[in-house]
């Protein structure tokens, strides 16, 4: 599977900022709407579609966003006090 998104990736990687972030929603909406059509659109597809797209957001919220928000915190100070 890794090898078939290379180029993809590849894409996206040289792409730099010329990709915006309708770009990114176009790619992962074809994504689920190619899996989706391919396994028929009924209520179970569905929900697995909404929960992997729940699931890789609030891991990237917990590997990406949350560290980063911290070492902000650290540096600047928490506006929670």
């Amino acid at each position: 599977m890794t090898q078939e998104l290379d180029p993809l990736l590849q894409l996206i990687k040289v792409s730099g900022e010329q990709m915006v972030k309708g770009d990114i929603n176009y790619i992962l909406t074809r994504i689920v709407m190619t899996w989706l059509n391919s396994r028929g659109r009924n209520y179970n597809n569905m929900s697995d579609v909404k929960a992997v797209l729940t699931d890789a957001r609030d891991e990237f919220c917990r590997q990406v966003m949350n560290p980063y928000e911290d070492g902000k915190k650290e540096k600047n100070g928490d506006v929670y006090f």
